[in-house]
């Protein structure tokens, strides 16, 4: 019996390290060799345990409302609006594409957007989530930890991180007519949706508004940017709106 308690204590059980991955040793990182003519390289790529922990922060932020909207059991409530068998028929067929959602209070557009960013997480895909308000109180905190010297507060998406072709974003706007629509707004977001244009991001959009409104929404603080912003918002997106 004792000897069985001295065991437990041995230096080889009290010195080897415990993982929560075997694989990685909780680096996030595997590394293996591969050769090529002729000569050996080292190759290093994220651990299954890394993706599978993004994935579960991502999924951290749906609402608990939305937490078990999938697509693959999503029906349409057609009590709802008329064109919900339409829409999740197309959100089916091509859920990496783009759409634009306008419409009422109640009509399904909230949801349609967090089962489209489920979708892309499962699908590992580049995504960020938040309301176009939520955006543009992270540029102007930038701005003001920049002039006062403080440590800086980077947005979690620019228009710059956008300007490249080798890893597309999948980018979920909420309520982007809940913004305050003042000319620094307008201009931050025609920027972001010009490089979305540009570069051929996913974008999925949801208002209250119909395109139109929303043109005029946005020309209020500046009449030149309403219909530009709009224009490549849905350019090559499905236009869906349920009034």
């Amino acid at each position: 019996m004792i000897q069985k308690i001295l065991d437990q204590f041995s230096p080889e059980s009290v010195l080897a390290p415990k993982y929560n991955c075997d694989l990685c040793r909780d680096t996030g990182r595997v590394y293996f060799a591969e050769k090529h003519f002729g000569r050996s390289y080292q190759i290093a790529k994220d651990c299954v345990c890394k993706l599978e922990n993004l994935r579960r922060k991502r999924l951290s932020k749906i609402p608990p409302k939305f937490e078990n909207a999938l697509l693959s059991k999503l029906r349409p409530e057609p009590a709802r609006h008329h064109r919900q068998t339409e829409i999740i028929n197309q959100m089916k067929s091509a859920p990496f594409e783009s759409y634009f959602f306008g419409g009422n209070f109640g009509t399904g557009k909230t949801l349609f957007l967090w089962t489209l960013y489920r979708e892309a997480v499962m699908n590992d895909k580049r995504v960020v989530v938040c309301t176009l308000a939520e955006l543009l109180h992270e540029y102007r905190t930038f701005i003001q930890c920049s002039i006062n010297n403080q440590e800086l507060v980077y947005p979690r998406l620019s228009a710059e991180d956008l300007r490249q072709d080798h890893t597309k974003f999948s980018i979920f706007l909420d309520d982007v007519d809940k913004a305050k629509p003042t000319e620094y707004a307008a201009e931050q977001l025609f920027e972001l949706a010009d490089a979305i244009y540009a570069f051929n991001h996913q974008i999925i959009v949801t208002t209250n508004l119909s395109l139109v409104k929303l043109v005029s929404h946005f020309e209020k603080a500046d009449e030149r940017y309403g219909g530009a912003i709009v224009r490549r918002i849905v350019d090559n997106s499905h236009i869906f709106e349920m009034f």
